[in-house]
């Protein structure tokens, strides 16, 4: 098998992971709650990376030079990331986050305009993001009119999530080519785990343990190992292969699958403004895809 096509089946099982994140996420946080769940997660997701780790006979050496660039990359990727998915998953429905997160790759070109680090705005950019923004806005005017204010909460704390996310994606590039993908994920996972332990236990101590169910918990598992584990890695191994801006063709295919699987578990119902808005963030991400092909076709002539 070539390096096309393995990056093609990572592709492809890494947005099956994130679109099924959704749907576990929603069953835990409800019993769980947010704060606890990501603590749960990190802790899955480290053990089970260090037994990856213990296996292959790695060890990682930290330069202090590059303990800002890990920290913040940290920060934003692990800590707030999750910190806000699972709070603004607690109040909206699972096929909202898979929408926000397919409008990563312009917020990753706008980071990259601001900080000069990436590729540039143009036409096609400033379609795709009106596109993405009339996308949302079609999902979320439904909310609006009726003034669900629960929902809205939730849709803007997820909003927040997403600019972490984009963020983690146009900063990580160097600490994926440096430390490689698994202990690059490692290495944040570490640091959030240790910085987070005193609210994390503080969390645990408040849960009604005996009241957890097993879906629940299958949720947290699920989200340690698959989502913070697996999935990270994918994640940052396929951007060893590719620049930040083009890595929204992966988060393509997450809003329809996350409503089928939402559809399938009877969180929500399948209606015209949700299609329609899926479609219009669709659209705007293929945009996004042709206009950074464009740019890097332009510099190698």
């Amino acid at each position: 098998m070539n390096v096309q096509s393995k990056l093609i089946l990572q592709i492809l099982l890494m947005t099956s992971i994130v679109s099924f994140t959704n749907i576990a996420g929603k069953a835990a946080v409800n019993e769980i709650g947010p704060f606890a769940i990501v603590y749960f997660r990190w802790l899955i997701a480290w053990f089970t990376l260090w037994l990856i780790l213990k296996y292959r006979g790695k060890s990682i050496s930290l330069p202090k030079s590059d303990w800002p660039l890990l920290i913040g990359l940290m920060l934003c990727g692990v800590l707030l990331n999750q910190l806000f998915f699972m709070t603004g998953l607690k109040f909206t429905v699972p096929s909202h986050p898979s929408l926000f997160y397919a409008t990563t790759s312009i917020w990753v070109l706008l980071i990259g305009t601001l900080t000069r680090s990436g590729d540039g705005f143009n036409q096609r950019m400033i379609l795709a993001a009106i596109l993405s923004v009339g996308g949302v806005a079609l999902v979320l005017g439904k909310y609006l009119f009726q003034w669900q204010a629960d929902m809205l909460k939730g849709d803007a704390i997820l909003f927040l999530a997403v600019l972490m996310w984009a963020s983690y994606t146009a900063f990580g590039k160097k600490a994926v080519q440096k430390y490689g993908a698994l202990e690059s994920t490692f290495i944040f996972l570490t640091i959030a785990s240790l910085l987070y332990t005193p609210v994390g236990i503080w969390r645990l101590s408040m849960l009604p343990w005996d009241a957890i169910s097993l879906k629940a918990w299958s949720g947290v598992l699920y989200m340690g190992i698959f989502t913070s584990g697996i999935g990270y890695i994918l994640y940052y191994n396929v951007l060893r292969h590719l620049r930040p801006s083009q890595l929204g063709i992966m988060t393509s295919l997450q809003p329809p699958m996350t409503i089928f699987f939402s559809v399938i578990f009877g969180y929500e119902k399948i209606e015209w403004n949700l299609l329609a808005g899926t479609a219009l963030v669709i659209g705007a991400v293929f945009t996004a895809q042709k206009s950074s092909i464009s740019q890097s076709k332009i510099r190698s002539t």
